[in-house]
């Protein structure tokens, strides 16, 4: 019976983890997309990329 309940504090502290992750994420792909809108007039090729690689994360 002891190894069920590690199995579901291990199932907890995964799900947790990647609770946090996926908000890291989404506050990466924000950061990204500020960066490309500060970045549209003075670097526009700057821009793009970032804007292509929030693109590409999202998909």
């Amino acid at each position: 019976m002891k190894e069920v309940s590690v199995i579901v504090i291990h199932n907890e502290m995964f799900k947790k983890h990647y609770q946090k992750l996926k908000q890291l994420s989404f506050i990466t792909l924000a950061k990204n997309f500020q960066e490309a809108r500060m970045l549209a007039v003075s670097k526009p090729t700057l821009s793009l990329q970032k804007s292509f690689l929030v693109l590409y994360k999202l998909n």
